[in-house]
């Protein structure tokens, strides 16, 4: 038998939380197999197979045993930290500067990016006094799929994010079965009602960086909201 079997790196973990849950985990660096994973998804230029890849390092570099249940902020959020103990909490990105437009390269600590919380946000939404829904956030597979500019597909995200349905003195849990109907009732609010339901994604924590910089091109001080995973590489 080869000596080399008996030979174990040792890998360091550091302490972290789940942000949609509070409950804490445990994160590790990238191996090499998972920078190929990432490399390759990145590539092939197709948004499936980049979440499938960005599930499969989380899984990998943490012990969170369901990823598939984590919400997309939490995916997000882990990813950043675990990118920030692999290969340096240094990041340089391209950004756009509000006057000019110029692109200039701006340094970002990965390791102080954090989940904003919109104090606007809540889980309840009271549509009149006898209609309410208990929402939920949805996984990166929902979130990543999803077209925007489709309605149908817009309205089907939405009722998979409801939880409960609060129907006078009624308490519904909704499954699988109850979709068809609850979009049914979703396409039957007022525009109103449903821009309070819109409120609660538009709200949704988000993992957040503020920025300041010099323009190199027509020297404006910007001060700019960086948001989303796309944004710190």
């Amino acid at each position: 038998m080869s000596q080399l079997k008996n030979i174990k790196i040792t890998t360091p973990t550091y302490d972290e939380e789940i942000p949609s849950t509070r409950k804490a985990c445990k994160i590790e660096p990238f191996k090499v197999g998972d920078e190929k994973t990432l490399l390759i998804a990145s590539e092939a230029g197709d948004n499936k197979q980049m979440i499938n890849a960005l599930k499969s390092v989380i899984s990998n570099c943490s012990n969170i045993e369901d990823v598939d249940s984590l919400a997309a902020f939490d995916l997000e959020y882990l990813f950043v930290k675990i990118r920030s103990v692999s290969v340096g909490e240094e990041s340089k990105v391209g950004v756009k500067c509000n006057s000019c437009e110029a692109n200039n390269e701006v340094s970002i600590d990965l390791s102080t990016v954090e989940v904003l919380r919109d104090v606007a946000h809540k889980p309840i939404i009271r549509i009149t006094n006898t209609l309410g829904f208990e929402m939920k956030y949805t996984n990166i597979d929902d979130v990543g799929n999803v077209n925007p500019n489709n309605v149908d597909e817009m309205l089907e995200i939405i009722a998979r994010s409801v939880k409960t349905v609060f129907s006078g003195d009624e308490t519904i849990s909704v499954g699988e079965d109850e979709i068809e109907d609850l979009k049914g009732i979703l396409d039957s609010l007022t525009t109103k009602q449903f821009d309070n339901i819109q409120e609660f994604f538009t709200t949704a924590p988000k993992i957040q960086k503020q920025i300041n910089f010099t323009c190199k091109e027509c020297s404006e001080v910007n001060d700019q909201t960086l948001e989303g995973l796309a944004s710190f590489f």
